[in-house]
């Protein structure tokens, strides 16, 4: 075949260029040249071909090209074909994610990912709400005649400190860092300000929730359910230097994951009311405030986009271990339809609009994230991420709890959570359930015996605190036993008496054998002795689990020929157990049954917590509320109420503290005989 080669040079006329077709011979030895030839060669090839020098030149610059084109044409088509096998094993792995099913709760896995976050077109939506809200605000400043405030005021939070408390334990400077001088309020800052700042803060937060939670920060937990940070990979991610150099500061990282029987939305909005939080979680959280809302809810009514400055005081489960409190933020965010994320981050303002906080351990980005499910209950991943500043040594009997994570964990949270949530499932069906099989007929008794129940067991765990809080007003505190005095109160002079131990036997074993009323109350009550009768009038049940109950007890005492009435309360989740219990008279039970108010009865809280010990060699069974830790041993707390309401002057001399001793002590070897245990 013939080909043309361009001799590059123009026409006199400048008409065009001229072209020569070249013959099958001299292509054929063009083409056995190399693609780049040097002067001489060309040269040579100018001379057999009969051919100018330009003709070959731009005959090779020719070939070239067309050599490089057809190579991309392959290469394109390669590619196309390999991104129509890419773009089958997509659809093919999309449809297969998308009919995958969770083994425990039979729906769809929360999707985790922030591939379908837009950063950009958030920040550019906030922006304009922003501009939006100080257009609105300008505007009704005008109509009102009133300027907007230029600080944020914070001072409605109580930081007095409290009196420290003696023992080895206690006495440690626990609460000496608070100081009642320093205000909780920025200084001298304008709102909007501050208000960006806290923003600015609060989202970043949120970003880095939802980069830790999908990344492969976390290993699972070797003692019960859930997921344990791995600091040394996250710190490559989040370099944490201050910690370096501070023995007695430590990261604490855990997180879980479960369904809970709650519609998505009340659960947010839950969440972000503080009284409506000290409810949810009686067991863990002693105290809750909102101390400023930053950001409120939409005029719609959604909780979109609220930020709040919150205060916890979060209790453990022993007098034994410090209460933790933090002040943070937190912020709500919708960032998908049916998927919400609440994050919390202690607030770390600049130097120069420094938040003082009497509190010194930190929340680290954490929270939850929640997914509305089908059935309109609520798929929860929940993390807890705190840097954690000891006080005082941790006792020894609590060393492996505290530090494995388990005493303040994701796993306690969303056990406590799941809990609650069924306990309020119940507590609405009392309304339509007009049987008498439990005991009480009347819907409103029954409602109101439940939530006096909840009063009880949420003072109970208040009680115990290690922390001195307002209702006690005397603290004695030792290596293994915590006593508290309360005089001239509305219910009189009260003693209080709390000592943690260690068992051998498994918190199931021990819980099984406590929820029987006959059992406990006769341990644990000197009023009840092994020849009173117990009969039980009431039995309402408050959760799936078979121990999960609330019982009304008739006691008959032989002795004194006096009827009194024993309520009794027993909690049970993956964490832990508690059984607890209070004497009523008849007369208060009336009251409580009719749906009469019921603040002036008097309510001494006794009983029991059961939780694992937290050491390794845990093994895991697996339950309908989750992973449960089935431990070879256990904590037993025990919590010893009595009235003083006869003495006129109680003081701690040594009488006082060898009777409460001696009451502890003897309820401790009760319950050793009871299980055989008593060479422990």
């Amino acid at each position: 075949m013939d080909h043309e080669s361009t001799n590059g040079s123009s026409s006199e006329n400048g008409e065009g260029t001229s072209r020569q077709r070249l013959s099958t011979v001299q292509t054929e030895q063009l083409e056995a040249m190399c693609q780049r030839p040097n002067a001489t060669i060309r040269a040579e090839l100018s001379k057999n071909l009969d051919l100018d020098m330009s003709q070959i030149k731009f005959w090779f610059q020719n070939r070239r090209s067309q050599d490089m084109n057809d190579y991309k044409r392959s290469q394109t088509s390669k590619i196309r074909l390999e991104i129509g096998q890419i773009l089958l094993e997509n659809k093919h792995m999309t449809d297969v994610a998308q009919q995958l099913i969770c083994p425990c709760c039979g729906f769809p896995p929360v999707d985790c990912t922030s591939s379908e976050v837009d950063e950009y077109s958030l920040s550019m939506e906030n922006e304009e709400l922003r501009r939006e809200l100080e257009r609105v605000s300008r505007i009704t400043s005008n109509f009102t005649q009133q300027k907007p405030p230029t600080s944020v005021n914070l001072s409605g939070l109580d930081v007095t400190p409290t009196a420290p408390v003696n023992g080895p334990y206690f006495d440690q400077g626990t609460f000496s860092s608070i100081n009642p001088t320093l205000p909780l309020q920025p200084v001298e800052s304008n709102v909007s300000d501050i208000t960006r700042l806290m923003m600015d803060i609060a989202t970043n937060a949120m970003d880095e929730l939802l980069r830790i939670v999908r990344n492969n920060f976390w290993i699972k937990s070797a003692i019960g359910s859930g997921d344990t940070l791995i600091p040394d990979i996250y710190g490559m991610t989040y370099p944490m230097t201050h910690l370096l150099n501070n023995p007695n500061v430590y990261v604490e990282g855990t997180r879980d994951s479960g369904v809970v029987t709650m519609n998505c939305l009340q659960l947010v909005e839950m969440l972000l009311d503080s009284s409506k939080l000290m409810q949810a979680f009686p067991t863990i959280i002693s105290e809750a405030k909102v101390i400023q809302e930053l950001s409120s809810c939409s005029m719609s009514g959604s909780p979109d986009g609220v930020l709040l400055l919150m205060y916890e005081v979060l209790q453990p489960l022993s007098p034994l271990v410090l209460s933790r409190e933090f002040y943070f933020l937190r912020y709500c965010v919708q960032i998908k339809p049916r998927l919400w994320v609440i994050t919390n981050v202690a607030c770390d303002l600049s130097q120069e609009n420094r938040l003082i906080s009497p509190s010194d351990s930190r929340k680290l980005p954490s929270g939850c994230l929640i997914k509305e499910m089908p059935n309109g209950h609520s798929k929860v991943i929940w993390v807890e991420h705190a840097e954690i500043v000891e006080k005082a040594p941790i006792h020894p009997l609590f060393n492996d709890k505290v530090y494995s994570g388990m005493a303040f964990g994701a796993a306690r949270w969303l056990a406590s959570l799941q809990r609650q949530s069924e306990r309020y499932q119940y507590l609405f069906a009392a309304v339509t359930d007009t049987s008498d099989g439990c005991g009480v007929a009347s819907p409103i008794g029954k409602q109101s015996l439940m939530r006096f129940s909840s009063n009880m067991l949420k003072k109970f765990c208040e009680n115990i605190r290690a922390s001195p809080g307002g209702y006690w007003t005397t603290f004695y505190d030792t290596n293994d036993v915590a006593i508290r005095l309360k005089t001239k109160g509305t219910d009189g002079n009260v003693l209080l008496v709390v000592t943690s131990i260690r068992l051998p036997l498994s918190s199931e074993t021990l819980f099984k054998f406590f929820r029987d009323g006959a059992n406990g109350l006769r341990l644990l009550c000197d009023a009840v002795t092994n020849d009173d009768v117990l009969q039980e009038a009431t039995h309402i049940q408050i959760g799936s689990q078979p121990g999960n109950f609330i019982s009304v007890f008739q006691h008959h005492s032989n002795e004194t020929k006096n009827k009194s009435l024993v309520l009794q309360e027993n909690w049970d989740d993956r964490s832990g157990s508690l059984v607890v219990y209070t004497l009523l008279e008849l007369h208060s039970m009336n009251k409580i049954l009719n749906g009469e108010d019921t603040w002036n009865i008097q309510l001494h809280p006794c009983g029991i917590i059961i939780i694992p010990d937290g050491q390794q060699e845990n093994r895991e069974t697996s339950t309908s509320e989750g992973v449960r830790s089935n431990s070879c041993g256990s904590l037993l707390t025990i919590s010893y109420q009595i009235p003083l309401s006869n003495v006129e002057n109680v003081n701690f001399d040594d009488e006082t503290v060898a009777t409460a001793h001696n009451l502890i002590n003897g309820c401790v070897e009760r319950i050793k005989v009871a299980l055989n245990l008593t060479s422990t």
